[in-house]
């Protein structure tokens, strides 16, 4: 992939997976922390210990989930959905595709499809579908399909299935892979170069029909009302998924750059290795490399790896299968 738009999609997912990486290094020492306890002591920089007694630079679930994904499909070379899942045992049992080679966060839906796999359960009946498995345990991972999706011009019900297959692997939940579904169209039109708000707009303007009419209504602030008019006690910052998803394109849509969008995302309390890690990932790709703090990129675990993940995934010849 040598040509102009290659280097250009290179860039993109390097600064995607960095990107994601940095804002889950910024949140992840405050996670669980209030709104009101981080405005007294907002973040600005790296930190170390906190919540999680780790040192600074150092990212955790919401990076190695994504890691774990571009791993399997550049190794597959398409979508292997019970490779997939080996991925996430190889995180969860061996401490693979981790910042410091230990578990310090996970997340027990992904916990529980784990344990169903391991067990021989079909992987796209791994996931699971009660209303408390509605969480971003399956949005965090899902950078990678956003980048085959626009790589590979896959959209309507082709884009719908990729995106369904993969977020029930572990949450099966029908807010869970809508939530995805908006994910990954918004991520498109990033990457085509829309400006934030306008990709938004687009977003809205995409068919959604393969939902039921109850469901979409639950995302009814994303889908029908310009979102950087909200005012931020409107914004909730919990694992939810509907929550987390406004969260991070809140957190994007009303900033101007890189630095701007991941501190205001981790800010806002409660979940924020998550929120920031995705608010990280869209402005990254968006921003570039470029856009990342050189001080921060300089305290980040494994940066040299993470950019030859990402390389490698961003020359990976993926078969895509209809």
């Amino acid at each position: 992939m040598d040509t102009f738009r290659g280097f250009i999609y290179r860039d993109q997912v390097v600064g995607g997976l960095v990107g994601n990486a940095v804002g889950d290094a910024l949140g992840l020492p405050v996670e669980f922390k209030t709104r009101d306890e981080l405005k007294a002591t907002p973040v600005y920089e790296m930190q170390g210990f906190g919540s999680h007694l780790v040192s600074h630079g150092t990212w955790a679930i919401n990076t190695s989930m994504v890691i774990s994904l571009m791993e399997s499909i550049r190794e597959s070379g398409k979508i292997n959905l019970s490779d997939i899942l080996h991925k996430i045992s190889r995180w969860s049992c061996f401490f693979e595709y981790t910042a410091t080679a230990e578990i310090i966060n996970t997340n027990s839906t992904i916990d529980m499809a784990i344990e169903k796999f391991k067990k021989g359960v079909t992987p796209i009946e791994c996931g699971e579908t009660f209303e408390f498995a509605g969480d971003n345990g399956a949005l965090i991972r899902i950078l990678p399909i956003a980048f085959l999706c626009y790589n590979y011009n896959i959209s309507g019900k082709a884009r719908y299935e990729l995106v369904r297959n993969v977020t029930r692997l572990t949450h099966a939940t029908e807010k869970c892979v809508m939530a995805n579904m908006i994910f990954v169209n918004y991520t498109c039109f990033l990457l085509e170069g829309y400006y934030p708000v306008i990709a938004l707009q687009k977003t809205q303007q995409e068919d959604y029909g393969y939902f039921s009419e109850a469901c979409i209504e639950r995302f009814y602030r994303i889908l029908k009302e310009n979102i950087a008019e909200t005012p931020e006690d409107e914004i909730q910052s919990y694992s939810d998924v509907i929550d987390t998803l406004e969260a991070t394109i809140w957190s994007l849509v009303t900033t101007r750059n890189f630095e701007q969008a991941v501190i205001k995302a981790v800010n806002l309390g409660h979940d924020t290795d998550a929120i920031g890690a995705l608010t990280g990932g869209l402005a990254g790709l968006y921003y570039g490399m470029q856009g990342i703090p050189k001080r921060w990129l300089d305290k980040l675990k494994k940066l040299p790896e993470l950019e030859a993940i990402a390389e490698g995934f961003s020359k990976a010849e993926v078969i895509i299968v209809p």
